[in-house]
C-alpha cells in the first residue's frame, strides 16, 4: 500500500533545537501566521470529518466565508458531548495508519474521548511543552521529577517528551508511592518537579512527616496543571518548598498540556502559544464572544493539528484574556477560576471550589486539605465543606478558625454557613447555637444552615427519628417578645429566623409567607418560653396545627420536624 502524503499546516515547521526561536517575532507576523493556519484547518476539517461538515453545513457557512480572525465566531462551537458521540474515531481527519498515539479520557462520568496524534502532531506537542518549561525557567541540562500519571492521560507523557526535546534529563516517578517519591527527590536531585498542585502539597506532607525540610531540597522550580489552583496555594508551596511555582495550562482535546504556560519573571497569568492554539473567551450562556478582559468561557481552536483538528472546542474553563507581558506577542490567560461545569448554584449563589479553597488556606489552624460535599435535606441543598485541622489544633483554636471561614465564606461567597458537627479530632466545631436548633451531626467541618424554602415538590422522605428525651418541664406559653427561645415543634424548613431577638409578629408572618411555597412543611407555632433545646434535653413538645391556641402534647419521639 502506498501511503497519501498529509497535508501540512502553512508557515514554520516544529522547532527543532531551541524552544523561543521559532515563535513570532511581532504581532503582526503572528496574526498572519494565526490566519493562514486558520484557513488551512477550517478546510482540513470540512474536508476530512463528516461531523465538522454537517455542522458548517448546518450553520450555514464555508471555510472560504473565513477571511479575517474575527470571521471565526460564524463558525459552529465543538463539546466533549460531540466528540463522545463520535467515539471512537469519528474525529479523525487522517487515515487511521497515519495515527502514532491515542490518548483518551478516563470516561468515569460517561464515555471516554479519544484524541489521535501524527507524528508531527507528536514533535508539535513536545516543542510547545518544552518551550513551556524553558518559559517556566528550566534550561537544557536540568533534571525533571515528572510526577504526572501516564498512560493514557495525557500529563506525563506530555511533560516527559516536552523535557526531553527540551534537553533535560527525565525522571519519569508517575503518580503514587508517595514516600518513594521523596527519596528519589533527596536522592537524584532534580531542579524542576512538574505535578499537580493538590499532591505536591502531599509530597510536602511527607517530606515533613520523615522530618526533612522541603525547602532544603534539590528543586527550584515547580510546573503545576491538571487542575486549578490559587494564589493562596502558590503562596503554600512556595513557602513551604523554596520553590518558583508557575502554572501550565492544556487539554487533551486541543493536544494536552503545553497549550499555556506561566512565565517565571512574571508569574502574572499563562501566555497562549497562539501560533498553534488560537484562542476565545464567550459568555456561556449566550455564546457571544466577550472582548479581551472579560471574564467567561475559555474556546480554542487548533492551528497546527493533523490527526484531530478542533474548531471552537468548548473548554468549560472560566477565565479571561490579557495583553502579553513577558511573552508581548502572545495574550495571557488569567488562572483559571473555575468551571462553568463544576460550579455549584446554591440557592441561587454561584459557587466554586477555587473560592472555598482561598478561604480555607489563608485560614490559621487549618491543613490545606478539603472536600465540598452537596446534599439536599427537605428539599433545600446544604454545602458542607470537610475540612481537615492542622496537627496540634487545639478544639478552642478550632472553633476560632471555623468562626473565621463562616465569616469569610458569608463576606466573600455570599453563602451564610454554620457548624453542623459535634467536636472531633479531625474537623472543626462548636457548641450549639443559643437557640439550641442545628443540623444533625455528620462527619463535616461546615454546613450551610437553612435558607429560603426550594420550589415545591414532592415530600422529602421521613429521616431518622431521634430517641425519646428523658423526662423534664413542659413548655411554657409566652408573648413571644425579645429573648423568646423556640422550641424544636417550631422549626420550619423555611427562612425564618430562630434566634432568641425574633419576633412573635415575625416568625408568625414569616411562616404565613413561606406557608404558600411549601404547604406539605409549615405548621404555625407560637411563641414560648423556656422550651426545650435540641436535640431536646427535657421532655419532647408539639404544637397543634390550629393559628388560635398552642398546647403541649404528650412526650414522643422527636423528628426534628414539625407534629
Amino acid at each position: 500500500m502506498i501511503a497519501t502524503p498529509l497535508a501540512q499546516p502553512p508557515g514554520p515547521g516544529p522547532v527543532a533545537d531551541a524552544p523561543g526561536e521559532g515563535e513570532p517575532a511581532s504581532l503582526d507576523e503572528l496574526r498572519a501566521l494565526q490566519l493562514e493556519r486558520l484557513s488551512w484547518t477550517l478546510r482540513h476539517a470540512y474536508e476530512n470529518v463528516p461531523f465538522y461538515r454537517k455542522a458548517f453545513d448546518a450553520a450555514g457557512v464555508h471555510p472560504g466565508d473565513c477571511a479575517s480572525l474575527a470571521d471565526l465566531a460564524r463558525f459552529p462551537l465543538t463539546s466533549k458531548d460531540d466528540l463522545r458521540a463520535n467515539y471512537p474515531y469519528g474525529m479523525l481527519a487522517v487515515p487511521q495508519h497515519h495515527v502514532s498515539r491515542l490518548h483518551a479520557s478516563s470516561g468515569t462520568t460517561g464515555t471516554p474521548t479519544v484524541v489521535g496524534y501524527t507524528a508531527r502532531d507528536l514533535d508539535v506537542w513536545a516543542d510547545v511543552v518544552a518551550r513551556s518549561i524553558r518559559a517556566a525557567g528550566g534550561r537544557p541540562g536540568h533534571k525533571v521529577h515528572v510526577a504526572y500519571g501516564y498512560g493514557l492521560f495525557t500529563g506525563g507523557l506530555g511533560a516527559h517528551y516536552g523535557a526531553e526535546k527540551l534537553g533535560c534529563t527525565v525522571i519519569p516517578a508517575s503518580g503514587g508511592m508517595t514516600a518513594r517519591q521523596v527519596r528519589l527527590i533527596n536522592d537524584l536531585r532534580p531542579e524542576i518537579i512538574m505535578v499537580t498542585p493538590t499532591y505536591m502539597l502531599t509530597l510536602l506532607d511527607e517530606f515533613e512527616r520523615q522530618g526533612l525540610d522541603p525547602a532544603a531540597s534539590s528543586l527550584k522550580i515547580g510546573i503545576f496543571g491538571a487542575e486549578p489552583w490559587t494564589e493562596a496555594m502558590r503562596g503554600e508551596i512556595e513557602r513551604r518548598a523554596g520553590i518558583d511555582a508557575v502554572d501550565i495550562y492544556g487539554l487533551s482535546e486541543v493536544i494536552g498540556p503545553g497549550v499555556a504556560q506561566e512565565c517565571a519573571e512574571t508569574k502574572d497569568g499563562l501566555h497562549i502559544w497562539e501560533d498553534h492554539f488560537y484562542p476565545e473567551v464567550i459568555d456561556p450562556a449566550g455564546r457571544d464572544v466577550l472582548g479581551e478582559g472579560q471574564r467567561g468561557e475559555l474556546v480554542f481552536t487548533s492551528l497546527t493539528r493533523q490527526a484531530m483538528p478542533v474548531i471552537r472546542y468548548r473548554t468549560r474553563d472560566l477565565t479571561r484574556l490579557l495583553p502579553g507581558t513577558a511573552r508581548p506577542a502572545f495574550r495571557r490567560m488569567e488562572k483559571v477560576t473555575g468551571r462553568s461545569d463544576d460550579m455549584i448554584i446554591l440557592r441561587g449563589v454561584n459557587v466554586f471550589p477555587t473560592q472555598i479553597e482561598e478561604i480555607v488556606l489563608r485560614t490559621a489552624g487549618l491543613a490545606p486539605h478539603f472536600q465540598l460535599l452537596l446534599t439536599r435535606r427537605d428539599r433545600m441543598d446544604h454545602l458542607t465543606v470537610l475540612a481537615e485541622a492542622a496537627p496540634g489544633t487545639s478544639g478552642q483554636r478550632r472553633g476560632q478558625a471555623a468562626a473565621l471561614v463562616i465569616r469569610a465564606v458569608k463576606d466573600g461567597v455570599g453563602v451564610t454557613s454554620g457548624l453542623s458537627t459535634p467536636p472531633s479530632p479531625s474537623g472543626l466545631s462548636t457548641p450549639p447555637s443559643p437557640s439550641g436548633l442545628s443540623t444533625p451531626p455528620s462527619p463535616s467541618a461546615l454546613s450551610t444552615p437553612p435558607g429560603p424554602p426550594a420550589p415545591r415538590g414532592p415530600p422529602a422522605p421521613p429521616g431518622p427519628r431521634h430517641p425519646p428525651a428523658p423526662p423534664g418541664p413542659r413548655c411554657e406559653r409566652a408573648g413571644g417578645g425579645p429573648g423568646t427561645t423556640w422550641s424544636p415543634c417550631c422549626r420550619r424548613r423555611s427562612g425564618c429566623s430562630t434566634s432568641a431577638g425574633t419576633t412573635a409578629r415575625a416568625w408568625r408572618t414569616c411562616l404565613a409567607s413561606s406557608a404558600s411555597r411549601n404547604r406539605p412543611s409549615t405548621t404555625t407555632c407560637r411563641a414560648r418560653r423556656n422550651c426545650s433545646g435540641w436535640p431536646p434535653a427535657a421532655r419532647s413538645t408539639a404544637c397543634s396545627r390550629s393559628r388560635a391556641r398552642w398546647k403541649p402534647r404528650p412526650a414522643r419521639p422527636s423528628t426534628g420536624s414539625s407534629a
